[in-house]
């Protein structure tokens, strides 16, 4: 198994992920989560990175979709129902290819007490779901042997495709949080225009003008098929901020 090299990971979390390096094949990824919205951020973040991914939302179907698709990469959720991420991965280990597989578990919890158990059981290392996209892009990279392409910090504007930080984005009113997360959770690109047409009209542009410059559909020549990208900045951040307060009351 691959070594996790901590001060590799500082210096990678300081630039932001645009895709990942020209020439590279697309490694596949198993997410393993039975949360719904924490499953579709993810899976949104993985795709529009250049990943292949699939995505279950229970132990069983995980270890099913490992011998069936034999992926490079699992994001595993530590707390699942009737088969939890410990017996997931120590299953997957003793499977034909499972010695080799990158598996890094999932936990709601800030504080990672049991981060030794879940290594024994066979997972490289723990991330929390409030989903740090720098930190798991940086972990991916250290245990697959990944190059990215990174936005850099002279750029002044993303590059078309791609969606900001959530840290960069304006905070959502309270009362378009619920219907935002709705239009994430439906990919419901013309909702989630409606939604924030008041913050337009107030005068708050900025937000706006991050949505209207970025398709939500990119062109994937080598696949040969047009594939879904995050359908737009805010609906991704309404759906990142269900993701935190979820992760906050578990």
């Amino acid at each position: 198994m691959r070594a996790i090299d901590a001060e590799a990971i500082a210096v990678a979390e300081s630039r932001r992920v645009a895709h990942l390096a020209a020439g590279l094949p697309a490694p596949r990824v198993l997410i393993a989560e039975d949360d719904a919205d924490s499953r579709r951020l993810l899976t949104m973040l993985l795709e529009q990175t250049g990943f292949i991914v699939q995505a279950v939302n229970d132990g069983a179907q995980a270890v099913a979709a490992f011998q069936s698709w034999q992926p490079d990469f699992i994001w595993l959720d530590k707390r699942m129902p009737a088969m939890d991420g410990y017996e997931v991965a120590r299953r997957i280990r003793a499977l034909p290819g499972g010695e080799s597989v990158r598996i890094v578990a999932l936990t709601a919890s800030a504080f990672h007490e049991d981060r030794g158990a879940i290594i024994a059981a066979g997972c490289a290392e723990v991330l929390s779901k409030s989903l740090d996209e720098n930190r798991l892009f940086a972990l991916m990279a250290q245990l697959l042997g990944l190059h990215f392409a990174y936005i850099t910090p002279t750029e002044k504007a993303a590059a078309p495709g791609t969606a900001p930080p959530v840290s960069e984005l304006p905070a959502l009113p309270v009362e378009l949080r619920q219907p935002l997360a709705r239009a994430a959770r439906e990919l419901d690109v013309a909702a989630g225009r409606e939604l924030i047409a008041p913050l337009r009209r107030s005068g708050d542009c900025s937000a706006d003008r991050a949505v209207a410059r970025r398709l939500p559909f990119r062109s994937d020549r080598r696949a040969g098929r047009r594939q879904q990208r995050s359908p737009c900045p805010l609906i991704r951040c309404a759906l990142h901020q269900s993701v935190i307060a979820k992760s906050r009351i578990g």
